[in-house]
């Protein structure tokens, strides 16, 4: 299973705001540009809070590595459509199932997290052109559902505990994205948005900056690093919910161009 995941995320990786096709590989046959990533992998780092019913905030830091030992399933996909009009949309799908382990505050032997997570994009942009410039005025929702399973385990021989539920949220995002084609097959591109304000998280910002090499007319690589900042709480007493949690590391991805 573990060989199996390995090659199907080395196979794929990011597109999650890669999109774009060298100007001088677009398609001159009909109206639309499309962009296709049907996995991407997103190599990243957990800090930040969780805090479920009446447990406290706890402390996480879990890096990629810890993450991908505990992996229990894994699925994404990315898609973009422009018109000759520079008007387009956008979809991103992402899921993960991880689970990951910590000390834990007062005395408490360890903090297990199982955590399964579904984010998802949906939006429109306006492409304005320059040159070798592109800029990409974005606006959407992110949607996110967090399915988390808090178990406590307090020294030996006292039982743990297990705490869980399902939070979901829909938060209005607004942003920009810059292309700069450095010709001969090359590009890099930066994105960045924030959201919330209230409506679902109290404030989220995402970051991205990536390279894209297009050695074929349809088929690109992209490789970079983004970062997804997200502050969240909702209900109070046993349905508490507390998630201020940063996500953030390498990506590296497949683009499929036509």
């Amino acid at each position: 299973m573990r060989k199996l995941i390995v090659s199907a995320l080395v196979i794929l990786i990011l597109a999650c705001f890669s999109t774009s096709v060298f100007a001088e590989e677009k398609s001159k046959e009909g109206n639309w540009d499309f962009n296709l990533a049907p996995l991407y992998l997103w190599m990243v780092d957990m800090e930040g809070d969780i805090g479920i019913g009446p447990v406290d905030n706890t402390g996480v830091n879990v890096p990629f590595s810890d993450i991908f030992d505990n992996l229990e399933s894994v699925f994404t996909v990315h898609f973009e459509a422009t018109h000759r009009s520079n008007w387009g949309l956008f979809f991103d799908y992402s899921y993960l199932d991880v689970g990951a382990s910590g000390p834990g505050p007062q005395g408490l032997t360890t903090i297990n997290i199982d955590m399964a997570s579904t984010i998802v994009e949906v939006g429109g942009l306006y492409r304005i052109e320059n040159g070798p410039h592109y800029f990409d005025m974005l606006g959407g929702v992110r949607y996110t559902k967090l399915e988390p399973d808090l178990t406590i385990t307090p020294p030996a021989p006292a039982p743990g505990q297990k705490f869980g539920l399902s939070e979901d949220w829909y938060d209005p995002i607004i942003g920009v994205r810059y292309f700069y084609d450095f010709g001969n097959k090359w590009m890099i591109s930066a994105r960045g948005d924030i959201g919330g304000f209230g409506v679902g998280c109290d404030f989220t910002w995402n970051v991205a900056a990536l390279v894209h090499f297009q050695p074929w007319k349809n088929v690109g690589f992209v490789a970079g690093y983004r970062a997804l900042d997200q502050d969240y709480e909702d209900g109070s007493g046993l349905n508490r919910f507390k998630y201020d949690m940063r996500l953030a590391g390498p990506l590296l991805g497949l683009n499929i161009v036509w």
